[in-house]
Order: C-alpha cells, then sequence, then structure tokens
C-alpha cells in the first residue's frame, strides 16, 4: 500500500478543503492508497494566525510523522469529475467525525443560508473585473430567487452569507436597514415586499468559521458556486440546493440527492 497526500496547494480555505477531503475519499475508495494528512500551511484571503485555528477547526490531524509519503498530488480529478462515487456515506461519516472533534460555535439560528459569492471577483485600477467572473452570479438573480425561497417558506427566516475582497468591517445587516447595506448588495432588495425584508440578515464578511458552521447547520442550504459552500454540503445533513452554471472542475458535478435552485421559480 503507498501512502498518499494532497499537498501544493496555496488557494482559500474552501477550495484546499475540498482537495484535502477530495484526497481522504479517494483513498477510502483506492485500497491501494493511504491517506496522510498535511495541515494547511498557507491559505488565501487570511492571516498567517487564521491558519491553524483553521487546521483545528476541520480537525484532521497532522498524519506526517511516523509515515513517508510517496505520491503527492494537488487535487484528485476524478474525485470531482464523480463525487457520487467517492463521497459515500461511511466516508462522510468519518470526515464529519473529524469536523465535529474540536469545539464549533454556535449552530445557525436561521432556517436557511444563502451563500453569495463575491470574495473572489477583484478589480482592476480601471474598474474592469477579474479573477473568476463568470462564477459570480449577478444580483438580479438573488433580487428575484430570494423572494422564492421565502414565500415557499413563510415560516423560515434567511441569512445570507457573503464577503468582499477589501478590508471592510464586518457587517451583520437586518431588516429595513438592508436599504441602506453596503453598494454592492443594495440591488438585491430592491422592490421587495416588507415582511421578506424583516425575515432576512445579511451578513459580510464574516469570521469564516462563522459562515462555514452556519452553512453546515443551517435546515436549507443554497449554495453557490464555490468550493467553500460545496463543502459545507458536503458536510451537511440537511438539505441541499445545488446552483447550476459555470463553475470549476472541482465544484461543476452535484450529488444525486442535492436539489436545484431552479427549483425555487425555475
Amino acid at each position: 500500500m503507498k501512502t498518499y497526500a494532497i499537498d501544493g496547494i496555496r488557494d482559500g480555505f474552501g477550495s484546499q478543503y475540498l482537495k484535502k477531503i477530495g484526497g481522504f475519499a479517494y483513498c477510502e475508495w483506492e485500497p491501494n492508497y493511504k491517506y496522510i494528512h498535511i495541515p494547511f500551511i498557507t491559505i488565501e484571503h487570511v492571516g498567517p494566525d487564521m491558519v491553524e485555528k483553521l487546521n483545528k477547526f476541520i480537525g484532521i490531524p497532522d498524519m506526517r510523522p511516523g509515515n513517508s509519503i510517496d505520491v503527492k498530488a494537488k487535487w484528485q480529478r476524478e474525485v470531482f469529475d464523480k463525487p457520487d462515487r467517492f463521497y459515500t456515506d461511511c466516508t462522510m461519516d468519518k470526515i464529519r467525525a473529524y469536523y465535529w472533534a474540536n469545539k464549533k460555535p454556535e449552530s445557525c439560528q436561521q432556517d436557511i443560508v444563502v451563500h453569495i459569492r463575491r470574495g473572489d471577483l477583484g478589480k482592476t485600477p480601471k474598474g474592469r473585473r477579474l479573477i473568476h467572473p463568470k462564477r459570480i452570479t449577478p444580483n438580479e438573480y438573488y433580487n428575484k430567487r430570494i423572494p422564492m425561497i421565502l414565500n415557499a417558506n413563510p415560516n423560515c427566516s434567511v441569512k445570507i452569507h457573503t464577503s468582499i475582497l477589501a478590508n471592510e468591517t464586518r457587517d451583520s445587516i437586518s431588516g429595513d436597514d438592508l436599504a441602506d447595506c453596503h453598494k454592492d448588495y443594495r440591488s438585491i432588495f430592491l422592490g421587495w415586499d416588507r415582511s421578506l425584508i424583516k425575515r432576512t440578515t445579511l451578513h459580510i464578511n464574516a469570521d469564516i468559521r462563522n459562515t462555514f458552521h452556519d452553512m453546515v447547520t443551517c435546515k436549507k442550504l443554497f449554495m453557490a458556486r464555490s468550493s467553500l459552500s460545496y463543502c459545507a454540503a458536503l458536510l451537511s445533513v440537511n438539505e441541499v440546493f445545488f446552483q447550476n452554471g459555470v463553475s470549476n472542475s472541482q465544484t461543476h458535478w452535484p450529488l444525486r440527492f442535492w436539489k436545484n435552485w431552479e427549483e425555487y421559480g425555475g
């Protein structure tokens, strides 16, 4: 049996975590490999002090002591392409056991979480968009779809988690204050009935651990085209809604039992 590790990745938390558990899942399925976990070294968008906190947060221990590593890879493409084969109940129960091994934030108080991907949408000095613009769903989509979700779940509240590429102060905005929220999000709430506004909270640049844990523990998670919410969806044991559209290979295919955003006004 050869030892196998995911290494050499330095992107964001969601992307790295998904690649790591993809390696774990591959070794659970492939009898000739044993997974050796290498902790995060650096993580995009967070400071050095947060890296160790996130290593503790996911709960998977450093498996290098006493083990040599035969094979290192940056990701396992086969897992991304065929998630139903690899992310079995047995495998995910093991990953969940690691995740829940350490203290977690309070579980989500809202019934529904909507993840809006914005954090990797940068701008050039001339104001042009760059990085992953095609993976960014426009505000107009959410302006129409979130009210459909609220109307389909009349007794539920919604928390929107998102981020901005800037050293913004962290905001938790709800109720009538949504009309005066950050300019990048204001158009989401245009024309909404007051009763819907009162059931909605917007969180911008929250601690990534709180954001992630809210997505794991909410009753209904509406994903973005994002590794962060894809990872949370894998860990969740509740309802998950997948957003179709342009994505990267690791988040392109949903699990078979996930539902679809299009169910709400498709």
